[in-house]
């Protein structure tokens, strides 16, 4: 009989909801409680049915049975409600990816653009966070009666397409199973939860997964501990240490990614909730998955106006974590390396072009949603500006990624530039060396071969300069545009350019970190003398000279040694392993030593990567006439049996 009663009020529904409609061009989802119940508590489920009507047939659903609750915070408190519904039977929700029972409406009230939330899913999409939960735009009607405009999304769980951790049998409790996986959420909210704790730096901690139903008490601990040991890590003497401190906890690339994320958002809750898990058999936190970012992009007034501000000083409460890794030069220097990457990939056009994507497909369902809650220039909670028109709310965002990718541009290396200089490695860059106090490169007098200084220019090779490492800490600088070492001459005479000779000591520099923002000393190993900008003139052609070493006193005597880009090659220094292939000599004669092999091939290529010459060789000890190349830098790649090795040269 029951089965029966069931069938009946499933077919009943089913008559009422198949006369609805798909009301704009974004799917329309249709909700009907049991008995028409209002959905008033977020810890009480309702049962009810469901029908998504689309003109895409992958995003249809014509029935299915469910239940449906509120969630939210501060945002339950609003009068358009955000829900959880939960099926009866995993699916692929309106053709999303996860197979899975629980989905969540998010009713973006706060956010007059209705796509703040997705924009900012739509980045952790591009930053390639492992999870980033899947979204849908759709019209929403609960009991026939239209709510608006909703963003269904994944719900951030431990699931096959979602948080990508191992599930765990709460039997067992031995290792490696009690490892992982785990879900955990850095929660302001946290001391309302049943399953939470509190670091030593007073980090409220929920236990998102396992469930509060079904974690047991080893299980707790061991993710409470394994917070704290992180935690510990990143507040110990040794936290800069990339295997004594926090980084031997910490997946680094959702670190720097989620890090990048909260700033361009420019989120206010970026640290006062955060999600990190952890899988089973790995020692570290994953940071992610992204998640609440309805007030984000300039949207609450309680931090207004954050376009020109870094979150670090201004999300709420607590930033303890945060603020110790803005202390580690390796964690500001990989920030702004991802962000460099990022710019150059063009992730202010994506966002924007995004934009411009939602904004056309939420058209028509913005009009009704506005018709349905008549708020569109009425204050709702902490909007910092009202506008009239949902238009004029989507350009106030297109106007913040414009603003706020700029400001990034430039506070990201300022964080940079804050540091202590750090010693100096010579790597597989080509350089541009810079005056601290003229802000002119280090350049060449194309008729005398004098150095002097010359505003920086774009593709200048003159300017451009291999530096490498002949003895220990002992450097010889070689022109790119001349083939040509830097050498002193004489004191406070301009140096000049001369024919490499690594032995000769007026050719040999040691580069002395100074200052902050990885500034140099550049000290001639003959004479003790500095390189030195003369008479701390701003001119172009001012003399570069040496003079008596100052480095620390004098900004004339500082230098920013900036890559200016890669070689196109590896290069992994002077073989000095089974495969010795020596210094190419000014004559143009490559001597190979082979030892234990008697065969090889040699290719040679320019800087730029396309390969000039190729020859086979045989026999433990040959010679290559290069002649027939021109002057310049190469890279010698040598290929045996056992293995390629990788040099740079100057011939």
């Amino acid at each position: 009989m029951k089965n029966i009663l069931l069938s009946l009020i499933c077919t009943l529904l089913f008559v009422q909801l198949s006369a609805q409609t798909q009301v704009t061009n974004i799917p329309t989802v249709y909700i009907k409680t049991e008995n028409n119940q209002s959905v008033v508590d977020k810890d009480i489920q309702i049962n009810g049915f469901l029908s998504v009507i689309s003109n895409n047939e992958a995003e249809e659903l014509v029935e299915d049975t469910m239940t449906i609750k509120g969630r939210g915070n501060s945002t339950w408190n609003l009068a358009k409600k955000p829900y959880r519904i939960k099926f009866n039977k995993k699916r692929n929700f309106i053709d999303m990816s996860a197979k899975a029972k629980k989905w969540i409406f998010l009713a973006n009230h706060a956010d007059k653009s209705l796509m703040r939330n997705a924009i900012a899913l739509q980045i952790g999409q591009m930053l390639e966070f492992e999870f980033t939960p899947e979204f849908r735009f759709v019209d929403f009607y609960l009991n026939n009666i239209y709510q608006g405009n909703y963003l269904v999304t994944d719900q951030v769980e431990v699931h096959k397409k979602r948080v990508p951790v191992e599930e765990q049998d709460p039997t067992m409790v031995s290792e490696p199973d009690i490892e992982g996986g785990y879900l955990i959420e850095l929660d302001g909210f946290a001391a309302s939860e049943i399953s939470w704790f509190t670091t030593n730096q007073g980090i409220k901690v929920t236990i998102k997964y396992p469930a509060d139903d079904e974690i047991n008490d080893a299980q707790f601990n061991y993710i409470s501990n394994f917070t704290q040991e992180f935690e510990n890590k990143l507040f110990s003497s040794d936290f800069k240490d990339p295997e004594l401190g926090y980084r031997s906890m910490v997946d680094e690339e959702s670190l720097i990614n989620w890090y990048i994320a909260s700033e361009l958002t420019a989120n206010p809750d970026c640290f006062w909730s955060t999600y990190l898990y952890k899988k089973r058999e790995e020692d570290k936190f994953y940071f992610g998955p992204m998640w609440d970012y309805d007030i984000a992009f300039n949207n609450d007034n309680r931090v207004y106006d954050t376009t020109k501000k870094l979150m670090k000083d201004a999300a709420f409460n607590p930033r303890n974590w945060i603020t110790r890794l803005l202390e580690d030069p390796w964690f500001i220097k990989s920030v702004d390396e991802r962000w460099t990457a990022l710019v150059k990939g063009g992730i202010k056009e994506k966002i924007q072009n995004f934009i411009d994507e939602t904004e056309d497909l939420i058209q028509a369902s913005q009009e009704l949603n506005y018709k349905k809650w008549n708020v569109i220039n009425r204050k709702v909670y902490n909007e910092p500006l009202l506008f009239s028109t949902h238009a004029e709310y989507v350009d106030y965002i297109r106007e913040y990624i414009d603003n706020r990718v700029d400001f990034l541009n430039q506070a990201f290396p300022s964080l940079t530039s804050s540091l202590p200089s750090q010693p100096f490695e010579a790597g597989n860059f080509i350089y541009m060396v810079v005056n601290n106090n003229s802000n002119n490169a280090l350049d060449v007098n194309d008729q005398t071969m004098n150095l002097h200084l010359w505003n920086p220019l774009d593709d200048e090779e003159s300017q451009n300069w291999l530096i490498s490492e002949i003895n220990e800490g002992q450097y010889q600088f070689i022109n790119l545009e001349y083939n040509l070492a830097m050498s002193e001459t004489e004191w406070n005479k301009p140096m000049a350019l001369k024919t490499p000779d690594s032995s000769d000591p007026k050719q040999l520099w040691r580069i002395k970190e100074v200052g902050t923002g990885d500034m140099y000393g550049i000290i001639n190993v003959g004479s003790g003398y500095s390189v030195n900008n003369a008479g701390g003139s701003f001119a172009n052609g001012t003399n570069a000279i040496v003079y008596d070493q100052r480095i620390t006193q004098s900004k004339n005597q500082q230098w920013y040694i900036q890559k200016v880009k890669a070689l196109s090659l590896s290069i992994n220094g002077v073989i000095q392993l089974e495969h010795k292939l020596t210094y190419i000599n000014m004559s143009g004669t490559l001597n190979v030593n082979l030892d234990s092999v008697n065969k090889g091939r040699v290719s040679v290529f320019a800087v730029s990567g396309k390969m000039v010459y190729q020859q086979d060789i045989a026999g433990f000890e040959s010679s290559i006439d290069l002649n027939h190349l021109g002057k310049g830098i190469y890279v010698i790649k040598l290929d045996t049996p056992d293995g390629s090795k990788v040099i740079k040269i100057m011939r």
